[in-house]
């Protein structure tokens, strides 16, 4: 019925055993954390490719409803109705949802400024990623070529 002064003391744990938790885990964390680092502008390029197949779908539906009056949008901002909270997707290289338009009747010369964001030609309703050098945005990027150029 009564405790002993033993028993009330080991009911928790020492300032040793937490020091030693504490350092497996700043053991944990140093090891992971250039994981971490690494796979940051893999994931940036791949959420902008999936944003870029986004806009793209929603530039073809806007096409099929507007058959009759033309088709293609005027701009990526005619298009709001198609996304989630009424936002252009944003381009997660350079954290950019501006587009420029650049109607061209070809899309062989689109030129890139290079400047974050989206490129629409209003005229054949094609989206370029706006980005020719990923290093400007992403300076632990480690490719070697332009992963843009066949998208």
């Amino acid at each position: 019925m009564f405790r002993t002064l033993k028993e009330k003391r080991e009911k928790g744990f020492t300032l040793i055993e937490l020091l030693i938790v504490m350092a497996l885990l700043g053991v944990l964390v140093a090891v992971m954390l250039p994981k971490y680092q690494d796979l940051t502008p893999e994931a940036k390029l791949v959420a902008s490719k999936q944003n870029l197949q986004t806009i793209r779908s929603a530039i073809l539906i806007y096409a099929a409803k507007n058959q009759t009056t033309g088709g293609m949008p005027d701009s990526l901002g005619d298009l709001r109705d198609y996304f989630n909270r009424k936002r252009i997707p944003v381009e997660k290289i350079s954290n950019l949802n501006t587009a420029i338009e650049d109607a061209q009747v070809d899309d062989d010369n689109v030129t890139s400024t290079n400047a974050g964001g989206w490129i629409y030609n209003p005229t054949t309703g094609t989206v370029v990623v706006n980005v020719t050098t990923i290093t400007d945005f992403i300076s632990s990027y480690t490719g070697t070529e332009n992963p843009f150029v066949d998208w």
